[in-house]
């Protein structure tokens, strides 16, 4: 594995001070290219010089969340996957087998996110995480709060809701057509 020493030019370091004197732990790029004062494509240049060294990760287009520095002088690329799927849509909430998953009620490590909202976006991809989108009716939209996940405020549903949904929903429609179990045994029928 190699890293990358985390070093900083002086328009970087006025980024990054920015940043932690407002405590944000997220931006976008407008708001990059206020800090500088510069036209987009040379903050486009600092954007992408910082995320090569390791200072920012892209959670979605123009949106980026900050790789703290008590994470150390080398980058380890160690990210919080929630994080960064959280900046695909708002409102939203982490629900169905994330939260099962975040509360224990599984054991099971899953390869996929599912980050619940009413607005309109297509599935994604953070890393090696598939991030599904659900929609929901809107009555079902409900039963959500913050909590703190490895520093990053996420909304995640609550663990009433969660039980809920899994029965309510507990499989992609996919799985439910090639014939699993509703109550997601994960058998086929013979």
């Amino acid at each position: 594995m190699t890293f990358v020493t985390r070093s900083l030019s002086p328009q970087e370091i006025r980024v990054i001070l920015s940043m932690a004197e407002h405590g944000s732990r997220n931006t976008e790029r407008q708001a990059i290219i206020d800090v500088l004062g510069l036209s987009p494509q040379p903050a486009d240049h600092v954007i992408r010089s910082l995320r090569r060294k390791g200072w920012l990760e892209r959670a979605s287009w123009g949106r980026y969340l900050l790789i703290p520095p008590e994470m150390g002088p080398d980058a380890l690329g160690a990210s919080n996957v929630l994080a960064l799927a959280s900046q695909i849509a708002r409102p939203y909430y982490f629900g169905y087998s994330t939260a099962a998953a975040y509360y224990g009620f599984t054991t099971q490590h899953r390869h996929v996110i599912r980050l619940v909202t009413p607005v309109r976006s297509r599935h994604r991809r953070v890393h090696d995480t598939e991030v599904q989108i659900v929609h929901p009716v809107p009555r079902k939209f409900f039963g959500f709060s913050p909590i703190d996940v490895l520093g990053h405020t996420v909304i995640m549903s609550d663990r009433e809701k969660s039980v809920i949904d899994c029965i309510d929903r507990p499989a992609p429609r996919r799985l439910r057509r090639r014939g699993f179990d509703r109550f997601g045994d994960g058998l086929p029928p013979h």
